[in-house]
C-alpha cells in the first residue's frame, strides 16, 4: 500500500477501536446475516481483495484504504476464531494454533528482510496483512478464553486484558518502538481485549446490531479525526524492507 500509518498513539487508538468495531462485525455478519462463521469468509476475502485493487489503481495515496483492509481483516479473523469454537476445540488448543500462527508468520516474514519497522511506520506488504489476520484470529481466541475459559466474563476480562495493553505501552522505549515482534505482541494484546470489550458491548440491552453501528461510528469518527496526523506516505522503495 501506498499509505503507511505512523506508529505512534493516535495510530493505536484507532487500531484499538478498529478492534472493538470488527469483533462486532464479525459477529454482525455471522448471527444476523446468517452467514455463519465459515460461509462469510469468501464473501470478506473477495472484499479485502477489491479493496487491494482499488488501492492499487488508485494514484493516490489514500489511508481510507488501509483502515477498511483492516476492518475486513478483523471481521474475517473474528468468525475464523470462532470456528474453533463450532468445533468444540478447547481453549488451550485453539490458544496454541493461533499463536502459533502468529509466530510462523512472522519468522517467515523476518526471513526475507523485514526485522524492524521502517522509521516507526509499518511495512505495509502481503505478510503484513497475512500476520494481521492471523494476530486478529488469536486476539479472538485470547478474549474469548479470558471472557469464557476462565470464567472472568466478558467485562472483567476486557479489563484485564486492557491492563495488559496499558503494561505494553508503558514498556515500549525507542527500542521497542522499532521492534517487529514488539509490534505484534501489542496487536494480538489489542485484538484480544476488543473481543472481550466487543462482546461486553454487544451483550449489553443495545443487543449487537446497535452495537456494530456504535462501536463503527465511534471508529470513523475518531480516525478521521486523527488521520492528519498519523498519516505518513512513503515510496515504494521506502516500504520494501
Amino acid at each position: 500500500m501506498k499509505c503507511l500509518p505512523f506508529s505512534y498513539k493516535n495510530y493505536w487508538v484507532s487500531l484499538m477501536l478498529a478492534s472493538i468495531f470488527g469483533a462486532n462485525a464479525g459477529d454482525f455478519i455471522a448471527d444476523v446475516l446468517g452467514l455463519g462463521h465459515a460461509n462469510g469468509l469468501p464473501i470478506l476475502f473477495l472484499c479485502l481483495g477489491a479493496t487491494f485493487v482499488f488501492e492499487f489503481v488508485d494514484d493516490k495515496a489514500k489511508i481510507i484504504y488501509y483502515w477498511i483492509a483492516i476492518i475486513i481483516i478483523r471481521s474475517a479473523a473474528t468468525n475464523m476464531g470462532d470456528i474453533f469454537h463450532d468445533f468444540d476445540i478447547p481453549f488451550k488448543i485453539s490458544t496454541m494454533l493461533s499463536l502459533c500462527a502468529v509466530i510462523a508468520s512472522l519468522f517467515l516474514w523476518k526471513m526475507f528482510g523485514a526485522n524492524s519497522l521502517l522509521k516507526n511506520t509499518i511495512p505495509l506488504n502481503a505478510f503484513y496483512f497475512i500476520t494481521m489476520f492471523f494476530a486478529g484470529v488469536a486476539g479472538t481466541v485470547v478474549g474469548d478464553a479470558f471472557s469464557y475459559g476462565l470464567e472472568l466474563g466478558n467485562l472483567y476480562a476486557a479489563l484485564t486484558l486492557g491492563f495488559f495493553v496499558g503494561l505494553a505501552f508503558f514498556l515500549w522505549n525507542d527500542k521497542l518502538k522499532s521492534n517487529l515482534s514488539y509490534y505484534w505482541i501489542t496487536v494480538v494484546l489489542i485484538r484480544s481485549a476488543g473481543t472481550a470489550a466487543g462482546d461486553f458491548i454487544a451483550n449489553t440491552d443495545i443487543g449487537l446490531t446497535l452495537s456494530t453501528l456504535i462501536t463503527g461510528a465511534v471508529f470513523v469518527l475518531v480516525t478521521v479525526f486523527f488521520r492528519k496526523k498519523y498519516l505518513r506516505v512513503i515510496s515504494h522503495v521506502e516500504a520494501k524492507i
